[in-house]
């Protein structure tokens, strides 16, 4: 039927060659879309694919383990192009897993991720491949997307990166959004991918162990949009802990990427990971004065700390949630 099984465990799997073998064409850029039981959104995302101004891509749709009608309709696509390949995890294992298995698979020299709930402009691919190619390589290009909520709401996700620091910005906060990366897929196979063993964060993670390995590139165009409708995923709603002390343990020195792990975590309601977060440990570990405010309310005052966080949050969403999508392909 033209998959490519993979049953097995991360890092060793067993592969059928698809239908024609993929197709006898040079692809640019590989594309992979993890999914699971999201068919109608996936529709959405495939046909911006399709719609692409440039043409030399392949696209590798990765079925994490669905229950609905995703198979038959992947298989519908790969009969209509030969560009697509499809994937399939016989038992779920999660949307790091998941985007590994395509980058196992890609073949192109630029790796770009599309998620199941977002969509791209048909220019979106030779935009980027035209920045990455003005781009001292290894590069990363990165842009803004516009996500839109459940109550029809918009807001620009993504900031700059300073491309001489990346990790200092970084370590503060994850300013890239996976639907608006184009990345040298070397570089992403280097670091090793994405790390199944996070339930959270992994694409944060990523970007972060890509620090030193790429050029990050900032791309000014919205040409992605992500719909923030349903569950997705990437969702685990008990996984930012675990998340956030995998993380540190990756990045044990670094005080920002801590206070801002912290900080997630007493937002979403785990004050006591979060304020150990914030204390931080071990030899030589500083905290500034504004931490130590931070660590007080969080420590004492959790309900009140997040509802300031909450209010920061709609004021700086108010200050960007403009629609930029129809301007976005001038």
């Amino acid at each position: 039927m033209g998959w490519i099984p993979m049953t097995c465990s991360f890092g060793v799997f067993a592969v059928a060659e698809p239908a024609g073998g993929g197709g006898h064409f040079t692809p640019r850029v590989s594309v992979v879309i993890p999914t699971r039981n999201r068919e109608e959104s996936l529709s959405r995302a495939v046909a911006s694919m399709l719609a692409q101004t440039l043409q030399e891509w392949e696209l590798l749709i990765v079925d994490d383990g669905s229950e609905d009608d995703t198979g038959r309709r992947v298989e519908e696509w790969q009969l209509a192009d030969v560009r697509v390949r499809g994937v399939r995890h016989v038992d779920r294992k999660g949307g790091g897993a998941a985007r590994n298995s395509g980058l196992r698979l890609a073949r192109a020299p630029w790796i770009a991720f599309l998620d199941d709930d977002a969509e791209w402009m048909p220019t979106k691919l030779a935009h980027q491949l035209a920045l990455a190619h003005n781009a001292r390589r290894p590069a990363l290009v990165h842009a803004p997307v516009l996500a839109v909520e459940e109550d029809g709401s918009t807001v620009v996700l993504g900031g700059a990166v300073d491309p001489v620091a990346p990790f200092r910005t970084l370590s503060g906060g994850n300013r890239i959004d996976t639907a608006g990366v184009l990345v040298d897929r070397a570089a992403v196979a280097d670091v090793g991918g994405f790390d199944p063993e996070m339930p959270r964060l992994q694409d944060w993670d990523l970007w972060l162990r890509l620090c030193g390995h790429v050029t990050f590139t900032r791309d000014e165009a919205v040409l992605a949009r992500t719909f923030r409708i349903g569950s997705r995923i990437s969702t685990d709603p008990g996984g930012l802990r675990r998340a956030a002390e995998r993380l540190i343990r990756k990045h044990p020195s670094s005080r920002r990427l801590r206070t801002c792990l912290g900080h997630m975590l007493v937002c979403e309601g785990e004050a006591d990971a979060g304020v150990r977060m914030l204390r931080g440990e071990g030899p030589g570990y500083r905290r500034s004065p504004s931490l130590h405010a931070r660590l007080a309310m969080a420590r004492f005052f959790p309900g009140g700390y997040r509802s300031l966080a909450r209010a920061s949050e709609r004021w700086r969403r108010a200050r960007v949630s403009v629609d930029p999508w129809q301007d976005s392909s001038a």
